[in-house]
């Protein structure tokens, strides 16, 4: 349109919160649509983290800290939105028709324990795609991933219009190097390592 709009503006209300109103912004992209995703902290005590998805005069919450977590037993929650990756939040990723992807850590009631790992809504509705803990492929038999995020350029997961997401990860495992690194991609449920540490790269000299 030419015209520029206010998707937020720090001290007004966030959408889907009871009487909280925008404080500190992380922008995370613009969607081909015009939607805008962004991390958002938000005033009261505690004070908490929300990630958002919307356009001027029409925003939704997504996911907020201490908020119910979908398909998961009563009493569950979201405990870390949007980070923090090495102590630094980050914004969540989104692909050209809208859908978004962020780091989050959950609290499940019906086992006691938490887990962190990548939030989606690329399929309708959010579900992780994947967590800590969970086997690394490409890697000896054994190995799981480690950490996500891992430094400063990877705070954003990226998701293309696909849906496929793609992330850094360290890597832990038997034989596997302490400071071992890889970049993956995932497709509905495949991961691919397409690089790592010490993994030869096309193209370079030898």
């Amino acid at each position: 349109t030419g015209l520029l709009e206010a998707v937020a503006i720090e001290g007004t209300p966030a959408p889907g919160t009871p009487v909280r109103n925008y404080s500190t912004m992380l922008l995370g992209g613009l969607g081909d649509n015009g939607k805008t995703a962004f991390t958002a902290q938000l005033t009261g005590s505690p004070s908490v983290f929300g990630a958002f998805l919307g356009v001027a005069g029409s925003v939704d919450n997504l996911a907020r800290e201490r908020s119910d977590v979908p398909n998961l037993p009563v009493g569950s929650y979201f405990v870390i939105v949007s980070g923090p990756v090495g102590g630094v939040r980050s914004s969540p990723g989104i692909s050209g028709p809208g859908a978004i992807a962020f780091y989050s850590g959950v609290y499940n009631a019906g086992t006691g324990e938490g887990s962190y790992g990548i939030w989606s809504d690329r399929s309708g509705a959010l579900a992780p795609i994947v967590q800590l803990g969970q086997a690394a492929s490409g890697y000896p038999a054994g190995s799981t991933i480690d950490s996500m995020g891992v430094s400063v350029f990877s705070l954003v997961p990226k998701i293309n219009d696909f849906g496929d997401v793609a992330f850094a990860a360290t890597v832990s495992g038997p034989g596997v190097d302490p400071n071992e690194r890889s970049v993956y991609v995932e497709q509905q449920g495949t991961f691919n390592a397409v690089a790592r540490t010490s993994s030869v790269v096309p193209g370079a000299d030898s």
